[in-house]
């Protein structure tokens, strides 16, 4: 961890100090006043930038794979944002109108579908976006398919991509296919070939699917080749997933392990969504909101960073063993200060005390209890929801 964190550390240092533009006496002594107004004209992108820099940096060392290829899911999530009037939200986000399930009737709120292609495997926020989610005639909208399409631009031949049902469609396939490898699940009725897969025994079929006639983009190919591959789960449930990859090497059993592996980007939503709450927001402007998804994603990648090596040794040795994250994250969020801004600490002792720490809290996996949750949970669960604008924000 140590010659890995000590290399990067210096070129991350460098940038923060770029894009801060401060020295460690100015920051140490800068007032909230001062501090807020220094944020509404500091630029949300300048996190992203420096996510990205310690994604590549991730990279430049070894990595977990799966047969040589980088496994990487896209997903989306409604993210809900400060519904405030004094706000400049509405500019960006459409408000729409849910129904309280608990009093019956339906509130404003403001959300932003939030989409992410994350590395399953190694835990790592390669490309990122917050959008308008609503259809509305001014402000533009995305879905999850057109954010699928704009995540490519981060993709190469040696990812496989998953997805879920949510996005098939002839444009995705073609996009990918000429970009990447893709693993998507796909409903029943999508394609004749996913049906007959479904209502029988055969394990996969070999088609070509052509371009449906609403499509006049001469830029996409007529047709593209495909394999459909069925997987048997063990609570006698079917599921069939597309894929670019014919490969014979992939058994039933390896499309069937890639597309669980999925369940990686789930969880990284309830970490961000939970843990590191996300929708706790630090202010009510666009800015202070997108720069609050950016330093999240920044966090989650340097805590990928400062921990890789002890994962890479618990995957080596297969032990059922893992970090626990709110030490982790609790551990860098501390000491975030030190390593980017204090000049007068030793950085290999800072680093040195923190992989001790991370070491220690090493925790034994256990299977979890799939115990049904009572009405009472599930209520107190909706109510937590519904109100979490209610949780003390501060302004920006």
């Amino acid at each position: 961890m140590q010659k890995r964190a000590n290399s990067s550390q210096n070129t991350l240092n460098i940038s923060m100090k770029e894009f801060i533009g401060i020295d460690k006496e100015e920051f140490e002594s800068v007032t909230k006043a001062a501090y807020s107004k220094a944020r509404r004209e500091f630029m949300a992108e300048a996190f992203l930038e420096l996510s990205n820099d310690v994604r590549d940096m991730i990279y430049e060392d070894k990595t977990l794979r799966y047969k040589g290829y980088r496994l990487l899911a896209i997903d989306g999530s409604m993210i809900r944002l400060p519904n405030e009037k004094r706000s400049d939200l509405r500019r960006y986000f459409k408000p729409t109108r849910v129904k309280n399930q608990i009093k019956g009737y339906k509130k404003e709120v403001i959300q932003a579908r939030a989409s992410v292609l994350y590395d399953v495997m190694n835990e790592v926020v390669i490309d990122c976006y917050l959008k308008n989610g609503v259809k509305d005639e001014e402000i533009e909208s995305y879905d999850e398919r057109r954010l699928a399409l704009m995540h490519l631009k981060e993709c190469k031949r040696d990812d496989i991509v998953i997805m879920d049902r949510g996005y098939p469609s002839y444009k995705v396939i073609e996009a990918f296919d000429k970009n990447a490898k893709f693993v998507i699940r796909i409903r029943k009725n999508s394609f004749k070939e996913a049906k007959e897969l479904f209502e029988s025994k055969e394990k996969e079929k070999i088609a070509i699917i052509k371009r449906p006639s609403n499509i006049d983009d001469k830029n996409i190919r007529e047709k593209v080749k495909v394999r459909f591959v069925r997987v048997d789960l063990p609570n006698n449930e079917v599921e069939v997933l597309i894929t670019n990859i014919f490969d014979k090497n992939f058994k039933q059993e390896d499309f069937k392990e890639i597309y669980a592996r999925r369940w990686g980007i789930e969880t990284f939503y309830d970490l961000i969504k939970n843990r590191l709450g996300l929708e706790n927001f630090t202010g009510y402007s666009y800015d202070a909101i997108m720069q609050d998804f950016y330093i999240t994603m920044l966090l989650t990648n340097l805590e990928t960073m400062y921990t890789m090596d002890i994962k890479l040794q618990l995957k080596k040795n297969e032990e059922m063993k893992r970090l626990n994250k709110s030490v982790t994250f609790n551990a860098i969020k501390e000491n975030i200060i030190g390593l980017f801004f204090r000049e007068d600490l030793d950085l290999d002792t800072m680093i040195n005390n923190l992989e001790k720490l991370f070491k220690s809290s090493i925790e034994i996996v256990r299977k979890k209890e799939n115990k049904k949750r009572n009405k009472k949970e599930k209520t107190k669960e909706i109510r937590d929801s519904l109100h979490f604008h209610k949780r003390k924000k501060k302004v920006v």
